[in-house]
């Protein structure tokens, strides 16, 4: 049995807050307070609990009242023992300041039927859970994560092939493959290859980036490749990011 099985089988049950204080709570109050960037405050449950070294605390979900184990590991800031099905992270040089950003953002199953939404770094920090009732739900949250986050030329970056039909001669391939390699951002989705799959399709249907950014790729000598390439070029001269992360 997996952590992620073994937690969601524990039943939360009952009210979260302690009616009087004692000793030691403090510990607990202090570690309260390390939760307010991991989960939404408003789905919050907070138990005082904890399971070989991890604090344990409840997820409440909607209007249903149903309130779902979750294992925190609060020295990594993280929620553990969950599966992590997409994760993207971006940096970019200021473009002009001596300043750097970065970021990521990651959806994880926090129940069988329950994701929990996370982003991190320089953006506001959020938290959001959302609930999937089949591999249909989790393929519609995930491609629009990949569009809400502007990782649609990103992916499309991750998963095209570039000139497939043999168009470039060996030192334009070879100076593509140095801007490509050259990004600083990935999108990466562990999911079944058939939902992998489906998402794609899908995405090929809702992004205007991903569909221009995949023909770009197939087709590096048309309008999409060319642009595409000039692009590339700019982020690999300037380091900023640019219309590869805003679309």
């Amino acid at each position: 049995m997996d952590v992620l099985d073994a937690v969601t089988r524990l039943r939360v049950t009952g009210q979260g807050t302690p009616a009087a204080q004692s000793d030691g709570d403090d510990d607990w109050l202090d570690e309260d307070e390390l939760l307010d960037d991991l989960l939404p405050d408003s789905a919050a449950d907070r138990r005082w609990a904890s399971w070989n070294g991890f604090r344990l605390t409840g997820l409440r979900l909607g209007s249903r009242r149903r309130v779902v184990a979750l294992r925190l590991d609060l020295n990594e800031r993280e929620v553990s023992g969950v599966k992590e099905i997409a994760r993207g992270h971006w940096f970019s040089e200021g473009g002009g300041a001596p300043i750097s950003w970065d970021g990521g953002s990651s959806v994880s199953l926090v129940a069988r039927d329950l994701t929990l939404y996370r982003c991190w770094g320089d953006q506001e920090a959020e938290t959001a859970v959302q609930r999937v009732a089949n591999t249909s739900d989790i393929e519609r949250v995930l491609a629009a994560w990949v569009v809400s986050e502007s990782y649609s030329i990103i992916r499309a970056l991750n998963v095209g092939t570039l000139d497939p039909n043999g168009t470039l001669t060996l030192s334009d391939r070879a100076k593509w493959m140095a801007l490509l390699t050259d990004i600083s951002a990935s999108c990466v989705l562990a999911v079944e290859e058939s939902t992998a799959a489906a998402i794609h399709r899908r995405l090929r249907r809702t992004s205007t980036a991903y569909r221009d950014t995949l023909h770009g790729l197939d087709r590096p000598r048309s309008a999409e490749g060319r642009a595409l390439r000039h692009a590339l070029e700019d982020c690999s001269e300037s380091g900023v990011l640019g219309v590869l992360l805003s679309g």
